[in-house]
């Protein structure tokens, strides 16, 4: 049976879950969000927000009527360290294990995981995409393409967190010639063949589109091209996203706080 402290820290987890998706609310929202009574939410609220865990600010809802206080999650509250790697050409760390390293170094619990994968679910959080199922296709130059999905909340990682790596797909051509290939403007057909193989397979509701071999304007010529195989009303929304990179810093930090969620 739980004990009072246990019954506090789960609808307080209640409360952090439902403000993690970046919206404020009042404390009647919450209340009626997490199945909390309004005059515990009203406690929760009070403890969070004297520890520094939330911030409340007062405004008038539409307007009119009394100010109401909008809360929400005070993000510089977690103390979570994120860090990306990038890796040199040339350079292997295979049999280099950077995890027990980084742990004996920092003093902390380290996590690892493919880069891909943090900018599309730092996208997903951000752009609160709540029910929907948002592809990130990465197209660098000099450097095979990959992909990373988050379908529902869920990230499709793969056996070896390498789901999504459209450049394995089969394109009549070795890796070498199809990393020659990689240019512009000889790299639009293998997009236009990815971007089919992963709307027949995922069937996303977002195909977001990055990386230097990529411009705002190529996404019509793809659009057309795809619609030659796909019809219309199976088409994702197509979207370029020229800067990715504070969703990946986002991306960490939610996976960071997903992962604290899970071991409280």
């Amino acid at each position: 049976m739980k004990d009072s402290a246990d019954i506090k820290w789960a609808n307080k987890s209640l409360i952090r879950v439902l403000l993690r998706s970046g919206s404020a609310y009042t404390k009647q929202q919450i209340a009626l969000q997490t199945g909390l009574s309004v005059a515990s939410c009203n406690t929760y609220l009070n403890e969070m927000e004297a520890a520094g865990e939330v911030l409340g600010e007062s405004r008038r809802l539409h307007d009119v009527g009394r100010s109401s206080v909008l809360y929400k999650l005070n993000e510089r509250y977690e103390s979570i360290l994120c860090i990306s790697f990038a890796l040199l050409q040339g350079v292997k760390l295979e049999d280099v294990p950077l995890k027990a390293l980084l742990e004996a170094n920092f003093h902390r619990p380290v996590f690892l995981a493919n880069d891909m994968h943090y900018k599309v679910y730092g996208y997903y959080r951000q752009e609160q995409c709540s029910d929907q199922i948002v592809t990130l296709v990465n197209y660098p130059s000099g450097v095979l393409p990959g992909t990373a999905t988050v379908h529902k909340g869920t990230l499709l990682a793969g056996k070896n967190l390498f789901a999504g790596m459209v450049g394995f797909l089969d394109y009549g051509m070795s890796l070498d010639q199809q990393i020659s290939q990689l240019q512009r403007p000889t790299a639009t057909p293998l997009i236009i063949q990815a971007s089919i193989s992963l709307i027949s397979i995922l069937n996303p509701h977002r195909l977001l589109f990055t990386g230097d071999l990529l411009r705002e304007s190529d996404l019509e010529q793809i659009r057309t091209a795809c619609l030659r195989c796909i019809p219309q009303e199976y088409m994702p929304d197509l979207c370029f996203v020229p800067d990715v990179e504070d969703y990946y810093r986002w991306g960490m930090y939610w996976t960071a706080m997903d992962r604290k969620e899970k071991i409280s």
